[in-house]
């Protein structure tokens, strides 16, 4: 008995350096990042952004990959049954916490099955139209809806999106009857306000900024509670007559729910890293995005608050 407790011990010492190896040499290859709506939109701008800045500390390779539909529940659910081992992660948004309310058949839930990582950043959502749409502001839109109800039409990056919930609220808010149109990601949802498909979009303003710029859309207010630095010109759409009206989005990252602490903590100080770099923050804050960061209970927090709010908004979602 006395012989066989040294060597126990011993396998069990070895066993234990084995982990310890393994933890500091996470991650030992390429980590994939999910964005789970289609390439062009804002989530793929700040995420390929972000993941270029967090190689560099963590050492390796992390290849963003595109997996729509479903309002990002597919990419969502992939990263959910995914191997907790720090190599798949999620670019999630404001999406992850409305999706529950619209999909109330999620196969994964929106807390248990993740591990929050970082809240990236936080920010606003603009109003668009495109050219041949007749109104300079929200009210003259608000007038055209009255006149023809049912006639005028909001764009969404999916359903269940934040623009979903925002031109929901907006048509609720303002007592007008506007017309859903679901696409799979904000580049093509812009694509048709540009073509006149739609009459207008809620989108993010890095996916918004050059067809501001080269005048294919018309910025008519902001989502937000104030005013944007990026677009300073632009009222919100609580001065514009809808008193009350506010609604920001968000990144964040998460990954598969038990991941290791070891990795959490390697990619929490990756991506806190990364949006602390100048050039990044400076990208980020020129195309309309603030800067958050902090711990993984920023982002827990953040989810949990949005559930709540979004829980007492879920019959508009329904509704459109």
């Amino acid at each position: 008995m006395y012989k066989i407790l040294p060597r126990v011990l011993g396998a069990a010492l070895l066993a234990g350096s084995a982990c310890a190896v393994q933890a500091q040499s996470y991650p030992a290859k390429p980590i994939t990042f999910i964005v789970p709506f289609a390439p062009g939109g804002a989530n793929d701008t700040v995420a390929r952004i972000i993941a270029r800045a967090a190689e560099k500390k963590l050492g390796t390779t992390i290849v963003v990959d595109n997996k729509g539909g479903a309002g990002g529940t597919i990419g969502t659910e992939a990263v959910a049954r995914a191997a907790a081992d720090g190599y798949t992660i999620l670019l999630a948004s404001a999406a992850h916490a409305i999706n529950p309310l619209v999909y109330p058949k999620l196969s994964y839930d929106a807390v248990k099955d993740f591990t929050p990582i970082i809240q990236l950043t936080e920010s606003p959502y603009v109003l668009v139209v495109g050219k041949s749409v007749k109104a300079s502001s929200l009210q003259d839109v608000v007038g055209l809806a009255k006149a023809s109800p049912g006639h005028l039409t909001y764009a969404s990056s999916g359903t269940g999106s934040a623009p979903h919930l925002a031109g929901a609220m907006l048509g609720d808010m303002a007592h007008i009857d506007i017309q859903h149109v679901p696409y799979k990601g904000g580049a093509p949802a812009l694509v048709d306000v540009i073509r006149g498909e739609v009459t207008m979009y809620f989108s993010s303003v890095p996916s918004a900024a050059p067809h501001l710029h080269s005048g294919a859309v018309r910025a008519l207010a902001v989502s937000t509670a104030k005013r944007v630095a990026a677009l300073p010109d632009v009222p919100t759409v609580a001065e514009s007559g809808i008193p009350g009206y506010e609604l920001a989005g968000w990144y964040g990252v998460l990954a598969p729910a038990n991941t290791p602490a070891n990795v959490v903590a390697a990619l929490s100080a990756a991506f806190n890293d990364a949006i602390k770099d100048s050039a990044v923050r400076k990208q980020l804050e020129t195309e309309g995005s603030t800067p958050v960061g902090g711990s993984p209970d920023v982002l827990a927090e953040r989810i949990r608050k949005d559930l709540a709010k979004f829980a007492k908004m879920g019959d508009l979602v329904k509704a459109n």
